[in-house]
Order: structure tokens, then C-alpha cells, then sequence
């Protein structure tokens, strides 16, 4: 008897279809490739930027426009007219509307004293009793400061005591100073004499000037003065640090030249 063979059905196999990989628009190839340019180009532009400023550096370093430069440093009440003296000096500006300044600002003067080229960086600080603690943190680095009051108004007069007393805490030690009394052109609201300003300058062992920044009477000769004696202290000591023989003191009364100068 001859054997039965099973028939075995077998299903055809199935595979899920293949995806289509969907291919870029011409759209999107551009703005990727306007996208790649323009990291090309912000790259390529900073690395020019770096470049011109290590070459400045350079410049600078080989042809410095100037043999030295010196910090000054204005302080007083406010309202003395310390700004308007800086603008005058700086700018040869005046304005007559009264802005109190906030915190702290500077000017830039490059000036020619005794044959050196001096960039002076005028530092112009607010007077106000709020803003005492920014004013302070400035001393330390000045190198001369002018001590601003206003001739009409003996409070400002009185409280340079108090702007002394500051600088002994906080600047040091043979910083040069001179005493400043504004507005020395309205005569007729004058309170405080020229000869007091003298033996308050004379008792301090400093240099004292009657200025008006509305009429620039005396103004640049009070900014060339305390320019000229740091500069000759920084020579003395060859260009750098404070010079004990040159430094003015403060707790020590009649020491070193004092020049008086009126307003008229």
C-alpha cells in the first residue's frame, strides 16, 4: 500500500512596506546653506575683531600717546559746582541747570605739562550723604584731588574738615591736594572770604584757588596746578609710587609751598 504524503499549505511571507525618505526641498537646502554661510561669516568676523584688537594692543603698547597718565579726583558737598568746573575745563561748557550727579562720572583730558604728554582722568563724585560709600571707594586709587566748595554757602565751607578727614581713611597717604572755592564771580552772595579760604589752604599745607566755571576764571589754572604737582611727585619718584618726601600731608600743618590765588 503506498504511503499518503500530507500537502502542507505555506502563506506567502509579507513585509511592511519600505518608507520613502522624504528628500529636502530646494527651499530648505537654501536656507540651510544662507544659515552655514552666516555662521561662516559671524566666525570669520570675531577672529577679525580679535585681530584688530591684539594689533592695537601692540600699537598701543609700542606708541603710547602719552608719558603718563594720572587720576584726579573731585570732591565736596553737593551742589559746589563740581561738575560744571569739570565740564568747564574738559569742554569749555557751562550750563546754569543744576543736575546732581549720580554716583560717580569722569572726563579724559590729555594735556602738555613741562614737556610731558599727561592724560588726565578727572573723576567727578556725587556730594550727596547717600551716595558717601561709592565716593570713598574711589580714593584710594586717586593720585590728586581737588576739594570743591562754594564761597556762598559756608556749610560747603565747613565740611571740607569732614572731606579731609575722608581722605586721611581712605586715599593715601602722599596724594596731592588742592582747595578749590567756586563761584568766586557772584560777589555779592559771598560768605566766605577769600583770606579764609588762604589759612584753611595754609593750615593744610596746600595749594588753594578761587575759580568760577560760569566766567572760567582760574579753572584751568586749578586743574594744570594739582596735574603738575602729581606729575613732579611721580617723577621724583620715577614714575610710579607715592613719594615720601614729595607727598603733602594732612595731620601736619605748613609743610610744603602754598600758592593762594584770588578770583579777580
Amino acid at each position: 500500500m503506498a504511503p499518503r504524503i500530507a500537502s502542507i499549505s505555506i502563506a506567502p511571507l509579507s513585509f511592511p512596506p519600505t518608507p520613502q525618505l522624504a528628500l529636502p526641498s530646494p527651499e530648505d537646502t537654501e536656507a540651510q546653506h544662507q544659515h552655514q554661510q552666516q555662521q561662516q561669516q559671524q566666525h570669520q568676523h570675531q577672529v577679525n575683531i580679535e585681530a584688530k584688537q591684539k594689533q592695537r594692543g601692540k600699537m598701543s603698547q609700542q606708541s603710547a600717546p602719552y608719558d603718563m597718565q594720572i587720576k584726579l579726583l573731585m570732591i565736596g558737598d553737593s551742589g559746589v559746582g563740581k561738575t560744571c568746573l569739570l565740564l568747564r575745563y574738559a569742554n569749555d561748557s557751562f550750563s546754569p541747570t543744576f543736575i546732581t550727579t549720580i554716583g560717580i562720572d569722569f572726563k579724559i583730558k590729555n594735556v602738555d605739562i613741562d614737556g610731558k604728554r599727561i592724560k588726565l582722568q578727572i573723576w567727578d563724585t556725587a556730594g550727596q550723604e547717600r551716595f558717601r560709600t561709592i565716593t570713598t571707594s574711589y580714593f584710594r586709587g586717586a593720585q590728586g584731588i581737588l576739594l570743591v566748595y562754594d564761597v556762598t554757602d559756608r556749610r560747603s565751607f565747613e565740611s571740607i574738615r569732614n572731606w579731609v578727614s575722608q581722605i586721611q581713611q581712605h586715599a593715601d597717604v602722599h596724594v596731592n591736594k588742592i582747595l578749590v572755592g567756586n563761584k568766586c564771580d557772584m560777589l555779592d552772595e559771598k560768605v566766605v572770604s577769600t583770606e579764609e579760604g588762604q589759612k584753611l589752604a595754609k593750615e593744610f599745607g596746600i595749594e588753594f584757588w578761587e575759580c568760577s566755571a560760569k566766567n572760567d576764571i582760574n579753572v584751568e589754572q586749578a586743574f594744570i596746578g594739582i596735574a603738575r604737582d602729581v606729575k613732579d611727585r611721580l617723577v621724583a619718584d620715577g614714575g610710579g609710587g607715592p613719594a615720601a618726601s614729595k607727598g603733602l600731608s594732612l595731620n601736619k600743618a605748613g609743610q610744603g609751598p602754598t600758592r593762594n590765588k584770588g578770583c579777580c
